[in-house]
């Protein structure tokens, strides 16, 4: 549970580190985290790809429809199927033929507030479904949850706040 609470707070920090100066994270040439941009999870091979809401939403912004977005995948899903994929996918194939990239870095954007729930002391079915490990040594499976939020972009008064996990 320490881990994520400080994964968040890093995350936290971070996001309105970036809105607070308006600007990306990756800076210059070499950027803070390297160029090219690399996920901030050894986990992940992934290429990172620099983006904003807008260009996630494509013509849907500022709604929160999913029509008109590049990860629009068929009529009513948008991209990568299952979120708690340990081994996701580095690309999808939108509804329009098209390979987009998944791993999106998110610029510009602050986070007002967020909730913590779905917590379960096991791995998602897609992911064997087996108990998480005894990380913190009290002789149970520890126990981890997903936190949503309202994203805003800096400097923009409209009332888009797409949710995101």
């Amino acid at each position: 549970m320490r881990t994520h609470v400080a994964s968040l707070l890093t995350l936290t920090v971070l996001m309105v580190a970036s809105s607070g100066a308006n600007t990306s994270l990756i800076v210059g040439n070499t950027g803070i985290f390297g160029w090219p941009p690399m996920s901030w999870n050894p986990n992940v091979s992934c290429p990172v790809v620099l983006g904003d809401l807008r260009t996630i939403l494509g013509s849907a912004y500022p709604n929160q429809s999913l029509v008109g977005s590049p990860y629009q995948v068929n009529a009513t899903d948008g991209g990568i199927p299952n979120k708690r994929m340990l081994r996701p996918p580095c690309s999808i194939v939108n509804i329009n033929g098209q390979t987009e990239p998944a791993l999106v870095q998110v610029s510009g954007v602050y986070l007002t507030s967020y909730e913590t729930e779905d917590c379960s002391t096991k791995f998602d079915p897609i992911n064997n479904g087996t108990f998480y490990p005894d990380i913190n040594g009290d002789g149970r499976p520890d126990t981890f949850c997903d936190s949503t939020g309202n994203l805003f972009l800096v400097g923009d008064t409209n009332s888009f706040n797409p949710r995101i996990h």
